[in-house]
């Protein structure tokens, strides 16, 4: 019978994990791009028919399942 080698084990598990969670990243980063791509073009902002510069926070909401 083998012996379990706890320290392999754990330098694997840790692994798939980072690998898993750069994959998530990446699905998560074309999901992102994918929305802003499909927005409608914004309208500038204005003040007394003027252009102004306008900040703005676009929240994002990720649903894991």
């Amino acid at each position: 019978m083998d012996s379990i080698n706890h320290s392999e084990m754990f330098f694997r598990n840790r692994k798939a994990k980072e690998e898993l969670k750069q994959l998530a990243i990446k699905e998560m980063d074309a999901a992102i791009i994918n929305n802003y791509e499909s927005m409608p073009i914004w309208k500038p902002g204005t003040k007394k028919g003027q252009g102004v510069r306008v900040f703005y926070t676009t929240p994002i909401s990720l649903n894991f399942e």
